[in-house]
């Protein structure tokens, strides 16, 4: 349960996993079994797919196909069928074998966290000047 919370990737097999696959209830009904540790395969392929994406913003699809640990076109269709579930978002550019995670920003959004940047940077040189300033003045009062 800790590989689903934490935002790592999750290997696969899972550690344990001759012990969930000895389960008896998986020994009950092969044919429900086989599905379920196939669902989660699934899953856990979705979890590392959603991870990548919060970390990179691109990446060439043979990394991604690598970290998740699915063959390349594999990957490709898992990335394609979350996209269309809405969980994640990104662009596969096929000729160049790259997937852009990031989501692109209509202008007034970049311009908006361009001012705000900006804002913070001449706050930090406002603070800055002031603190060089009291300097000045406690090594004028000390040098008198």
């Amino acid at each position: 349960v800790r590989l689903f919370v934490t935002e790592e990737l999750a290997p696969f097999p899972l550690p344990g996993q001759e012990q969930i696959a000895a389960h008896p209830i998986f020994a009950e009904n092969q044919e429900r079994s086989a599905g379920w540790l196939e669902d989660l395969h699934t899953r856990i392929v979705e979890k590392n797919l959603v991870v990548i994406s919060k970390y990179y913003a691109r990446a060439r699809m043979g990394r991604v196909a690598e970290l998740v640990g699915l063959p390349v076109s594999e990957a490709e269709r898992a990335i394609a069928t979350m996209v269309s579930s809405g969980t994640i978002y990104a662009k596969i550019d096929r000729p160049a074998g790259i997937v852009v995670f990031l989501k692109p920003q209509r202008p007034a959004e970049v311009l908006s966290d361009w001012s705000s940047d900006l804002s913070s940077l001449l706050a930090l040189v406002e603070t800055t000047c002031h603190h060089i300033n009291k300097e000045r003045m406690v090594h004028k009062v000390a040098a008198n």
